[in-house]
C-alpha cells in the first residue's frame, strides 16, 4: 500500500543512491551535522554556495585555509580575531615604523643590548631619556674611572655587582662569624670529615639529622633500648630469636585462632573429652567424619529427610504405595514426548485455542499450510519482513512512509551529488571543522563569506599572509598579540622617535658602547645614577653644576672661582704637647688648622715647626688656636721654612691666629689675630 513502508521497515543500510530519485533530497531530509569533508566533492563549493556571513571558525577545520582559497585582499581587520597575529604570522621585515603606533614601542618591547649608536639619532638622548641610575658600566667606556675618581669609602654593597667579589679579593682570616649569613653555610661548604664531636651541641643531633638505616648495633650502648624506645607493632618474628619465646612470656587467654599456624593442633595437643558440641562449629561434620552404620533412623528426627536427601533413583516402584500418585504428585511438565505413547494425541485432546506458536515446531509452517489472501498486517509480527522477504527492486517511492528514511537506513558513502537538491545542504546539514581546503574551489571564499573575527591564527597556515593579503591600513594594534612583533618582523632603520613611548628606553635596551658624544644632547643634564670609569669632559670642557663635589687628588680650577655662600675648607687637628721644646712639626694638609696642646703638665710653652712637605705655590694655611689648657704655644720664625714678623704666640681660650700663602719656596705670613 503507499506511503505505508515505515523506517521500522526498512533494514539499516538497505537505501543507497540507486534507490533515490535525483535532485530528491532536500535539507529537512539530511540531519544537522550530517554532511562532513567526506561527503563532499573536492572542490565543489563555491562563493555563491555559501550563505554570507555563515561560514564560521567552528566550520573550517584548524589549518586548512590556505592562501589559495582567499581571495586577494579578502582578509581585513574585521576577519581578524584580535589579538591572534602571532610572530609566525608576519613576514620577516613586513613591519617598518608607518606599521607601529607612534608612542607605543615601550622598553619590554625591545630586546637586551639591541639599541647601538646607528639606531639612535645624534643629540636625541638627554636628561630626561637616562633613567634614575640608567648610565652604568656598560654605557661608560672602558678604563675611564680609576681609584683616583672614587671617593674613600664611596663603594658599598650597591655598588658592587652580584658575584663579583670572589676568594681571591678576600683576606685570609677576613671572614668571620659576623660576616657569615645565619643559616647559609650548606653541606657543601664543610670539608668531609671535619665536623668533630666538640663541633656539635649536646642534644643537636634528633632524627631528622641521621640518616635513615645508619645506626648500627655497634652504635647502641649495650642494654639501653627500653621497651619505651621500641614503636608499637615494630617487633615482629624476624626480630624475635627462635625458640626463646615461653610460657610466661604470654598473656593468658591472648593466643587466637590466626595465632595457631594451619593444621598444627594433633590430638595429642588435645585433652579428652575437650571437644564437645561447642568447640565444634556449626554444619562441620562431614560424611568422612561419622563412622560407617552410624545413624540409625534413631538418630533421624521425624520428617526431616527432605528430597534432597534422597540420592537421585533411589525411590522405584516398590518402595511407591500403589494407586497413590494423583496429580498433584506430579510435577509441572513433568509429563514429556517420551512419557506419552506415539500417535495416541488425537484432536479430542487438545483444547479449542490450545496450539500456539509456542505448541508449532519452528520452521514447519509452509505455503500449503496457509490460506491463500489470509496473512493481513496484523499477522505479521514487527520487523518480521526483512530485505529477503521483499522481491528486489519492488519498493517505490510510494511505498515508503514520509520522513521514514533516516541516516541509519541510508547505507555509507553512497549519497551522491546528483541525490542532493541544489541549496539543500546549508550550514546547519556541515559537521562543524570538517570543511577542508580541498572541498573548497580555489579562490572563491570571498570576504563576505566569512564572520567578522571567525579567522584566528590557528585557521592562517604559518607565514602564508603576505603583505598583498592585507587592505592597506587595517591591521591596528589589538590585530597584533602582545610580544609578536619581534626584531625580525621590524624592517631595519625604520622605527624612529615618535614609535617609543617617553621615558621607556632603561640601560639594559642599550647595547655597550652605544651613547656616544653624537647622541647625547648639547648641555646634557645628568640629575641621578652614578658615573663610574668615565673621564667627563675628556672630549672638552664645558660647565657643570653641582651640590656636593669632592676629589681626591688635585683640582685645577684655570679661571676665575666664584663661591656663592659660605667658602668652607677642608679641617685638620693638630695636638702639641707642651714641653717647651720645638719638636712639635706641622705638616699642612688642610687649609685651616685646628691647633690645641695636650695640657699634660710639663711646664713649658711648645714650639710649632713649620714643615713645607707637600706644599705648593698659592697654597693658603689658617691656624686657630682653640682650645683652653694653661700655657701658650709658639711659633717661631724658621728661614726657608716660614717668613713672618717674629714669633706668634698663641694665646688660650682667645682664638688666637696666624694665615699663610705659600710662594712656592717658603710659607709667608699674610697676618695674624691676637684675640687676647
Amino acid at each position: 500500500l503507499d506511503a505505508t513502508i515505515a523506517t521500522a521497515d526498512i533494514a539499516a543500510g538497505a537505501v543507497t543512491t540507486a534507490e533515490i530519485a535525483l535532485d530528491t533530497i532536500v535539507a529537512a531530509d539530511i540531519a544537522t551535522g550530517a554532511v562532513g569533508t567526506d561527503e563532499i566533492a573536492d572542490g565543489i563549493f563555491t562563493s555563491a554556495d555559501i550563505a554570507d556571513d555563515t561560514l564560521t571558525t567552528a566550520d573550517i577545520a584548524a589549518d586548512t585555509i590556505a592562501a589559495a582559497d582567499i581571495a586577494a585582499g579578502a582578509v581585513a581587520t574585521s576577519e581578524i580575531l584580535d589579538g591572534t597575529i602571532a610572530t609566525a604570522d608576519i613576514a620577516a621585515g613586513a613591519v617598518t615604523t608607518t606599521e607601529i603606533l607612534d608612542s607605543t614601542i615601550a622598553s619590554a618591547d625591545i630586546a637586551a643590548d639591541t639599541i647601538t649608536a646607528a639606531d639612535i639619532a645624534a643629540d636625541a638622548v638627554g636628561t630626561s631619556e637616562i633613567a634614575t641610575d640608567g648610565v652604568g658600566g656598560a654605557e661608560i667606556a672602558a678604563g675611564a674611572v680609576g681609584s683616583s675618581e672614587i671617593d674613600t669609602d664611596a663603594v658599598d654593597s650597591a655598588e658592587i655587582a652580584t658575584g663579583a667579589v670572589d676568594a681571591a679579593e678576600i683576606d685570609t682570616g677576613a671572614v668571620t662569624t659576623d660576616e657569615i649569613l645565619d643559616s647559609t653555610i650548606a653541606s657543601a661548604d664543610i670539608a668531609l670529615d671535619t665536623i668533630a664531636a666538640a663541633d656539635i651541641a649536646d642534644g643537636a643531633v634528633a632524627t631528622g639529622e641521621i640518616l635513615d638505616s645508619t645506626i648500627v648495633s655497634a652504635d647502641i650502648a649495650a642494654d639501653t633500648i627500653v621497651a619505651a624506645d621500641i614503636a608499637d607493632g615494630a617487633v615482629a618474628t624476624g626480630e624475635i630469636l627462635d625458640s626463646t619465646i615461653v610460657s610466661a612470656d604470654i598473656a593468658a587467654d591472648t593466643v587466637a585462632s590466626a595465632d595457631i599456624a594451619l593444621d598444627t593442633i594433633v590430638a595429642a595437643d588435645i585433652a579428652d573429652g575437650a571437644v564437645t558440641t561447642g568447640e565444634i562449629l556449626d554444619a562441620t561434620i562431614a560424611t568422612a567424619d561419622i563412622a560407617a552404620g552410624a545413624v540409625t533412623t534413631a538418630e533421624i528426627a521425624l520428617d526431616t529427610i527432605a528430597a534432597a536427601d534422597i540420592a537421585a533413583g533411589a525411590v522405584t516402584t516398590s518402595e511407591l504405595l500403589d494407586g497413590t500418585i494423583a496429580t498433584a504428585d506430579v510435577a509441572a511438565g513433568a509429563v514429556t514426548t517420551a512419557e506419552i505413547a506415539l500417535d495416541t494425541i488425537a484432536a479430542v485432546d487438545i483444547a479449542d485455542g490450545a496450539v500456539a506458536t509456542g505448541e508449532i515446531l519452528d520452521s514447519t509452517i509452509a505455503s500449503a499450510d496457509i490460506a491463500a489472501d489470509t496473512i493481513a498486517a496484523a499477522d505479521i509480527a514487527a520487523g518480521a519482513v526483512g530485505t529477503s522477504e521483499i522481491l528486489d527492486a519492488t519498493i517505490a517511492t510510494a511505498d515508503i512512509a514520509a520522513g521514514a528514511v533516516t541516516t541509519a537506513e541510508i547505507a555509507l558513502d553512497t549519497i551522491v551529488a546528483a541525490d542532493i537538491a541544489d541549496g539543500a545542504v546549508t550550514t546547519g546539514e556541515i559537521l562543524d571543522s570538517t570543511i577542508a581546503s580541498a572541498d573548497i574551489a580555489a579562490d572563491t571564499i570571498v570576504a563576505a563569506d566569512i564572520a567578522d573575527g571567525a579567522v584566528a591564527t590557528g585557521e592562517i597556515l604559518d607565514s602564508t599572509i603576505a603583505s598583498a593579503d592585507i587592505a592597506a591600513d587595517t591591521i591596528v594594534a589589538a590585530d597584533i598579540a602582545d610580544g609578536a612583533v619581534a626584531t625580525g618582523e621590524i624592517l631595519d632603520s625604520t622605527i624612529v622617535s615618535a614609535d617609543i613611548a617617553a621615558d621607556t628606553i632603561a640601560a639594559a635596551d642599550i647595547a655597550a658602547g652605544a651613547v656616544t658624544d653624537s647622541e647625547a644632547a648639547d648641555a646634557l643634564t645628568i640629575d641621578g645614577g652614578t658615573i663610574n670609569n668615565t673621564a667627563v669632559g675628556a672630549g672638552g670642557a664645558s660647565t657643570g653644576a653641582f651640590t656636593t663635589l669632592s676629589a681626591t687628588g688635585d683640582a685645577t680650577l684655570s679661571a676665575d672661582v666664584l663661591v656663592d655662600n659660605i667658602f668652607t675648607l677642608g679641617r685638620q687637628t693638630f695636638t702639641v704637647t707642651d714641653d717647651g721644646t720645638a719638636n712639635d712639626t706641622l705638616t699642612p694638609t688642610n687649609s685651616y688648622v685646628e691647633l690645641s696642646q695636650d695640657a699634660t703638665g710639663n711646664a713649658g710653652t711648645p714650639d710649632v715647626v713649620m714643615s713645607e712637605a707637600g706644599a705648593a705655590e698659592g697654597d693658603v694655611l689658617i691656624v686657630v688656636r682653640i682650645d683652653g689648657n694653661a700655657g701658650n704655644v709658639t711659633i717661631t720664625e724658621v728661614d726657608a721654612a716660614n717668613e713672618q714678623a717674629g714669633t706668634v704666640t698663641l694665646n688660650p681660650t682667645e682664638f688666637d691666629s696666624i694665615t699663610y700663602i705659600h710662594t712656592g719656596s717658603t710659607w709667608v705670613e699674610l697676618a695674624r689675630s691676637d684675640n687676647g
